[in-house]
């Protein structure tokens, strides 16, 4: 299990807005200050496209409601 960290905007948001901000944080994580505070947080930066981290969420939606199903987990 690891933590993962993302953003994420309103369903409708304009492609090319998506697109931008995506290659703005691309950008960021390649600063050398900012990947400097990455490593002593010991966090690996991914910086992968919309279209990845959309399959990603999925996935990791899947695989954890599957354990937390199995595990009977609930809410109180």
């Amino acid at each position: 299990m690891s933590a993962w960290y993302g953003l994420l905007g309103p369903a409708g948001t304009p492609r090319p807005i998506i697109q931008t901000i995506n290659q703005q944080v691309k950008k960021a994580l390649q600063a050398r200050g900012v990947q400097q505070q990455l490593d002593e947080q010991g966090s690996e930066p991914v910086g992968s496209t919309p279209d990845e981290f959309t399959a990603f969420i999925a996935a990791e939606m899947k695989k954890w409601g599957a354990a937390v199903k199995t595990a009977g987990a609930k809410v109180d």
